[in-house]
């Protein structure tokens, strides 16, 4: 995706739409997984169930917003349907 009107838009589609998101999401998620240490599971296991609440609505929170302060913007600029 690209703004329309920009004039790099059609070349930055064109090289874009050839990756595919499983990809990148499975390189990314992989060193992620790797960054995991023995420590770190040690440490959570030891936290409350009520930790690991907070940690998802923290972060469903932060990306619902950003996705809801995106679309405005958007809209606000025109590009949004």
């Amino acid at each position: 995706m690209d703004v329309p009107g920009l004039p790099w838009s059609e070349t930055t589609l064109r090289i874009v739409s050839t990756v595919d998101l499983l990809t990148l999401a499975t390189a990314v998620l992989s060193c992620v997984g790797l960054c995991v240490t023995i420590r770190q599971l040690r440490i959570l296991r030891t936290l409350s169930w009520r930790a690991v609440v907070v940690t998802l609505l923290v972060f469903a929170g932060s990306f619902f917003s950003s996705a809801l302060l995106a679309q405005a913007v958007l809209s606000l600029g025109g590009f949004a349907d």
